[in-house]
């Protein structure tokens, strides 16, 4: 069974090859799966039949002893992460030849990746089996209670990463020509004006050393990175100092206070295991993203290159190739091939305003617009990070809507990469149609304090921008109080 699935230019989770898996260990359901991996039981997914007790008991040591070297692994990782390059060439043929030699490890970042989470997600598992006192079964309150004991993992890499960003947000708007230069102006001239105004210039260069790896939807090999176009970056950034210039303040990360002595001794000893889990997680993804930020850079050139030679008509064209084309395309560009891939393109433009269901029993199929059914008011999500708050709902399903949120508005989308944490100090909540207790918006909003539910399955359409709305981290509720 493959974990993941494509269908109409899309890629999703594949629930039942990750329940074959569980049927392959102890102590693991549909359920339990259906709880990690979507925050909720998911009733379409059922339980394979169990493999014998005595491979399950050794299936399950072998999950542990995988899970519990994430540590080492990761430690080791940081090594050859350094010593990675994906050398520039001078043709298309010897850039592709070096993309080709360099594609394992990719596999191998993700691999890390993948270890790293599994000690991540069991922790938080057994943290909050610890809090209801049973296995699969935690009830609104027992989330919530484990949600706020997992946001003392201070330190996180994409928090500290924001935390910096705010920095940098509130000396630009200590600037007196700000509001004149900077906010108000299009995104070039802004950026123009941030790289020619010192010291902000040389902060925000210092940034981009840092982090300019990061970016939306990180992990595309089409979508440039901050480093390669700041544009989405600044634009955030615009937003959140006009929120300064409005408020004169910003919201500070979060950490929350633990009450070490009323816990179980059990709780005294996973707990700080499971937030060094969370951080390694941060951290592992953040290697992977530079992974790909590296091929993104080789891919670019190799498009380049194509073009230059004559063998495309525009760099772009090269996203829409398989690995498996373009070895033999780069070597004999064949023009029913380029074709083939110009209707790619379009197509895939068309894909990308697809909708489809949360849950799909076969292939995905995409959903007819409609409006969702608002008469009882109320959406039940998971609760992710504690806390109640009223206010204007700003439904985004995009960077390019999320650039039009005001300060105090709760942003209402389908998910968040860390291409919107910039917009996270200017909220005052958060709903996602998906996610879990240690998804990326979940473990931002516990940063900041900021209330959150996720898996609200129908949020973005649910809600309207403009609605005011009440968002119950607490409870996991989000109720329709005002239409727009």
């Amino acid at each position: 069974w493959q974990v993941t699935a494509q269908a109409y230019g899309h890629l999703f989770l594949n629930l039942s090859g990750n329940v074959v898996m569980s049927a392959a260990v102890l102590g693991s359901s549909a359920d339990q799966t259906a709880q990690t991996v979507c925050g909720r039981i998911v009733p379409e997914l059922v339980d394979f039949p169990p493999l014998p007790l005595w491979r399950r008991v050794v299936n399950t040591a072998r999950l542990l002893r995988f899970a519990l070297a994430a540590p080492k692994v990761v430690d080791r990782f940081g090594l050859e992460l350094e010593r990675f390059t994906i050398a520039g060439k001078q043709d298309s043929a010897a850039m592709w030849a070096e993309l080709a030699a360099s594609a394992w490890f990719f596999e191998h970042c993700m691999a890390v990746h993948i270890q790293s989470s599994a000690l991540s997600g069991f922790l938080c598992a057994v943290v909050e089996n610890m809090v209801s006192g049973r296995s699969g079964d935690s009830t609104g309150e027992d989330q919530a209670e484990a949600v706020r004991l997992l946001s003392g993992a201070s330190g996180v890499e994409s928090a500290m990463m924001l935390e910096q960003l705010d920095t940098l947000v509130d000396r630009i708007a200590a600037h007196p020509d700000a509001a004149r230069d900077f906010q108000p102006v299009p995104v070039d001239r802004a950026l123009a004006w941030l790289r020619d105004t010192q010291p902000l210039a040389g902060e925000f260069s210092r940034f981009l050393v840092n982090h300019g790896h990061r970016g939306y939807r990180e992990l595309c090999m089409r979508d440039p990175s901050w480093g390669d176009d700041p544009a989405p970056l600044i634009q955030s950034m615009q937003a959140a100092v006009h929120a300064r210039l409005v408020t004169g303040g910003h919201r500070h990360v979060h950490s929350a206070e633990i009450d070490w002595s009323a816990l179980s001794r059990g709780l005294r000893w996973v707990l700080p295991r499971a937030h060094n889990a969370i951080r390694r997680r941060e951290h592992t993804k953040s290697q992977l993203v530079e992974v790909a930020h590296r091929f993104k850079l080789g891919f670019r050139q190799l498009g380049q290159l194509l073009a230059g030679e004559g063998k495309l008509p525009d760099a772009d064209l090269v996203y829409f190739f398989s690995a498996g084309e373009l070895p033999g395309f780069v070597a004999n560009p064949d023009p029913a091939a380029v074709s083939r891939a110009i209707a790619r393109r379009a197509a895939f433009a068309y894909q990308q305003q697809l909708v489809f269901p949360e849950i799909s029993v076969g292939l995905p199929q995409p959903l007819e617009p409609q409006p969702a059914d608002t008469a009882a008011g109320v959406l039940q999500g998971r609760p992710a990070s504690r806390g109640v708050v009223e206010g204007i709902a700003r439904v985004a399903h995009t960077l390019a809507e999320a650039a039009l949120l005001q300060p105090g508005e709760i942003l209402v989308t389908p998910i968040t990469d860390i291409g919107w944490t910039p917009y996270f100090s200017l909220i005052g909540g958060l709903v996602t149609d998906l996610g879990s207790a240690v998804s990326h918006g979940a473990v931002i909003a516990r940063e900041y304090g900021l209330p959150c539910v996720v898996n609200s399955r129908q949020g973005t359409r649910f809600f309207r921008t403009g609605d005011r709305i009440r968002l119950d981290g607490d409870s996991g509720k989000v109720t329709l109080l005002a239409q727009a």
